[in-house]
């Protein structure tokens, strides 16, 4: 079986919008945990710092082995076979969060150099944690794992957008929508911004569908489909300066993202940051939960 196969039971409960597509707190994948391996074995004192690892796992978890070996293998494997085959999220981030901190903290050739490098392994950790979509990351500032994605907007306004989305009619919308996550989750921010855009694009364009409202598929874009919004009475009863507040964001924000293109200079180029494609995914997704509040 495939290591990606997600059980018929979540498939159900994701279409039902009962669990979000965001952020996985449940499970750590292997694919993901070999990840995790493969950059870890880049370390040059990976040796040493997986037997003070297992050392300090086997006197916590109090087991004289964390998981069986040859006596011909190296004692790595040790480590990596517990964490491998390990389905608790709690005692697999331990082994993170661990192994984490002996990069961060220990010194181990006495000039700081292994810092360095452990610093830049641990950043390649949590962005394997988050390209798998885990909702977890390794702060350096608390040292510790932390849970990633719980602002009060991830409840309020992200979930509720995947679950109108989940309406027969807005599966384009749903599907862009999490391509807009995907791409926020492997640290791609322009695209992110990009298909939040199409996003809600294709949610309005639904809804213009549904009212019987003519527009140009093929020309219309986030700004004239917000006109057609405002100029036939569709939310009556909205602010007037709301939608025109969004226009001129998402405009701003798609403009910074496409400077760089269509035969823009490098000097023109104004790359997409993270705190502006957190706010572009978070403004879309209060947008749509708008929408299936007020349509």
């Amino acid at each position: 079986m495939s290591q990606f196969y997600i059980p018929y039971f979540r498939r159900k409960q994701e279409e039902r919008g009962e669990i979000p597509s965001i952020w996985n707190y449940d499970d750590i994948p292997v694919n993901v945990k070999t990840q995790i391996i493969l950059e870890l074995n880049s370390f040059n004192w990976i040796d040493f710092l997986c037997y003070l690892v297992i050392n300090f796992l086997r006197k916590e978890f109090g087991r004289f082995q964390l998981a069986p070996r040859d006596l011909n293998s190296e004692i790595n494997d040790e480590l990596f076979n517990f964490f491998v085959s390990n389905f608790h999220i709690d005692e697999s981030l331990t082994v993170i969060e661990i192994i984490c901190m002996h990069l961060q903290l220990h010194d181990y050739d006495n000039y700081g150099n292994s810092r360095v490098q452990g610093k830049k392994i641990i950043e390649k950790i949590n962005f394997r944690l988050r390209q798998g979509g885990i909702g977890y990351a390794y702060n350096l500032d608390s040292q510790s794992i932390l849970k990633v994605a719980d602002e009060p907007i991830h409840q309020e306004a992200i979930e509720p957008a995947f679950h109108f989305l989940n309406t027969k009619g807005y599966e384009l919308a749903k599907k862009e929508f999490k391509e807009a996550f995907d791409c926020f989750r492997g640290m791609n921010f322009e695209d992110a911004v990009l298909h939040c855009g199409k996003s809600i694009e294709s949610t309005i364009k639904t809804l213009l569908d549904d009212k019987k409202i003519p527009y140009d598929k093929d020309k219309d874009n986030l700004g004239k489909l917000i006109d057609k919004v405002l100029n036939n009475d569709i939310l009556p009863n909205s602010n007037p300066n709301f939608l025109p507040g969004l226009k001129q964001t998402f405009t701003e924000l798609t403009k910074q993202r496409n400077s760089g293109g269509h035969g823009a200079s490098a000097q023109t180029h104004i790359p997409v940051d993270e705190a502006h494609a957190k706010l572009a995914l978070n403004l879309g997704a209060t947008f749509i939960t708008f929408l299936s509040e007020v349509k």
